[in-house]
């Protein structure tokens, strides 16, 4: 029996060691298995930063096209109206007409909505009577368009906004 008895002991024995080796296997496969994800998943983190870092370039070079696009226009725009309202005055030729031109036009700002100076200033006029000024009355006299497109135009109701303008909330 003592034979038995030593076989039952070396079997359970054996068997404990390879259910230990088996799990500390099991545990070190799975460790290896995560530790490959962590990998593969920082593989694709530092493969969007690479994608990221490629564009940056080419929003680089694509902003500043555009800025040179909108530089040239600006100066497009600058030159375009500085020939339109340039004006050069000959001493030599000078009559009451030229000069009262010449200063009518230095006074005059050049309305931002797009329209015509004519109809801002009688739009003015009409729905501020009050605040009508020398300027306004100065080209309403000097050219004879002015007087009828201020006539035509009719008060503004109180509480209408002139121009269609618009408003921000």
């Amino acid at each position: 029996m003592n034979m038995k008895r030593g076989y039952v002991v070396l079997i359970v024995i054996v068997a404990v060691v390879l259910v230990l080796f088996f799990w500390i296997k099991g545990m070190y496969n799975s460790m290896v298995r995560m530790d490959e994800g962590v990998s593969s998943a920082w593989a694709q983190v530092e493969n969007v930063y690479q994608r990221r870092a490629d564009l940056v370039p080419n929003l680089v070079a694509t902003v500043k096209g555009y800025a040179e696009h909108e530089s040239s226009t600006l100066e497009a725009v600058v030159n375009a109206r500085a020939k339109a309202t340039q004006m050069t005055v000959d001493p030599s030729s000078l009559s009451e007409a030229e000069i009262a031109q010449f200063t009518a036009a230095h006074r005059l700002p050049m309305p931002s909505s797009g329209r015509p100076f004519s109809e801002v200033a009688a739009v003015t006029a009409a729905v501020f009577p009050a605040a009508a000024s020398p300027v306004v009355s100065e080209v309403g006299s000097e050219v004879g368009s002015e007087v009828e497109v201020s006539a035509a135009v009719e008060p503004a109701a109180p509480g209408s906004v002139p121009l269609s303008a618009e408003t921000s909330d």
